[in-house]
């Protein structure tokens, strides 16, 4: 399906999470993300500099444990697209991130790793996998992989009737280190998705993330994209990894992204106040 601006929105949905669709990854350029009121200056890196924060990522406990992991859950992994990225917030110390990208055979799934080189970084090194509906582009599920128990497994791991998404987490040994998956899924959908009749994105049945977080996601995906790595946009509006509401951060990103795309707004409190966010 065409938009008026000539571009598929279905295949730019199921870029969410993966680079070089728009913003920041495809053009490598400077910009600033404000997200809690504090400014984040974000770059792309380029030659030696992009190749020395590759190498370095790839040699990580991390990375290659976070792969295996994908690869164990069926994901293919064979052609690897690889960003870097410097972050540097106002009030903090600047850090180094690398991103991964598969492409994937099933084109519904966007499948992305993030790798962190600083522990000033305020989002952990994770994999994030997310499902879109085939005919909508509307995320219907995410699973996130974090080396180690984060803090907050436990307070995120929650199934309540009253959610639109249902949370759950399991712990995997992957190359003799424990794993944590947190899966994220829209509740009670049937063989079409979101057009079932138990869940309707134009109306507020999400649990809703903060507003303060919601615009901050908005205001970075705006600066960065898209169609760029939702890890990144988590890391520019400084959000961790665990759950806003009912949804994980990489599965909120794709929700905000999927009403700036669906419905033409980019102005953060005129899209956390749409629905399906009803968050402002």
């Amino acid at each position: 399906m065409e938009g008026k601006d000539g571009f598929s929105r279905r295949n730019c949905l199921r870029s969410i999470g993966v680079a070089g669709a728009a913003g920041i990854g495809a053009a490598g350029l400077s910009s600033s993300v404000v997200a809690n009121e504090s400014e984040v200056d974000i770059v792309e890196l380029g030659g030696p500099e992009k190749n020395k924060a590759v190498a370095r990522a790839k040699r990580s406990d991390e990375y290659k444990t976070l792969k295996k992991a994908l690869q164990e859950d069926g994901k293919e992994i064979s052609k690897e697209e690889r960003a870097a990225f410097s972050l540097t917030p106002a009030d903090g110390e600047s850090f180094t991130a690398v991103m991964f990208s598969y492409d994937q055979d099933n084109t519904d799934q966007s499948v992305e790793i993030g790798i962190s080189l600083s522990s000033s970084c305020p989002i952990p090194s994770k994999a994030t996998v997310i499902e879109h509906d085939d005919t909508s582009g509307f995320p219907l599920r995410s699973d996130e992989l974090v080396v180690g128990i984060p803090d907050d497994t436990e307070k995120q791991t929650v199934d309540a009737e009253d959610n639109a998404f249902s949370q759950s987490t399991e712990k995997l040994t992957v190359r003799d280190e424990t794993v944590t998956k947190r899966s994220t899924e829209l509740q009670q959908k049937d063989t079409i998705g979101i057009q079932s009749e138990d869940f309707d994105p134009n109306e507020c049945e999400l649990d809703p993330m903060p507003c303060w977080a919601c615009k901050d996601l908005v205001s970075a995906a705006n600066v960065v994209g898209c169609g760029t790595y939702s890890w990144l946009i988590c890391a520019a509006a400084a959000i961790p990894t665990g759950g806003m509401g009912g949804l994980a951060c990489g599965l909120a990103v794709a929700v905000v992204c999927w009403i700036i795309l669906e419905k033409g707004v980019t102005a953060p409190e005129r899209v956390c106040s749409m629905e399906p966010a009803c968050s402002c």
